[in-house]
């Protein structure tokens, strides 16, 4: 399942991301096709999802910590798996976003490659949890979630301004 799930999100990604980057800014909403547009203006709202079920994962893992438990860990992996097929989701969306020419600058190509980087960071994190150690699924998951910070950060400025 992970095999066909980041598979798709690289073919995805591939196809979407090079028109983006070529993008001159001179693109407009009206040069798109509309259900692309409706998707992607989706994007904000979506995003969420993955963004509050990473986090909840990273809290259940210091609750297991601090409890010194396994219990837990069958949850934490759904919500990571979720997170994962979610952020994919996510970052499709987003990506129609950006062609909409709405957007643009340099504050746009650090959002978009963060969450990109996130979106793998969280399918790497469902690999690790699925067959590595404890202490490498820990880490990645903590690495995944400052992406999350690092990518929301930067979507909170393309929305509502840079000194946000």
């Amino acid at each position: 399942m992970l095999r066909i799930a980041a598979s798709l999100a690289l073919i995805i990604i591939s196809s979407l991301s090079n028109p983006i980057a070529a993008q001159t800014g001179e693109k407009s909403a009206e040069d798109s096709f509309w259900l692309w547009t409706f998707l992607g203006r989706l994007h904000p709202m979506i995003v969420h999802f993955p963004i509050v079920l990473l986090i909840v994962a990273v809290l259940l893992e210091l609750l297991a910590w601090k409890k010194k438990s396994t219990q837990y860990i069958p949850a934490i992996r759904i919500l990571i798996i979720t997170g994962a097929l979610s952020s994919i989701v996510t970052v499709i969306f987003g990506l129609l976003l950006a062609r909409s020419g709405d957007y643009g600058g340099g504050l746009l190509a650090l959002h978009q490659w963060t969450g990109i980087v996130t979106m793998i960071l969280a399918l790497l994190t469902w690999f690790a949890y699925s067959r590595f150690s404890r202490s490498l699924q820990k880490t990645l998951l903590c690495i995944t979630v400052a992406g999350v910070v690092f990518g929301g950060h930067y979507g909170a400025s393309l929305t509502h301004g840079e000194d946000y």
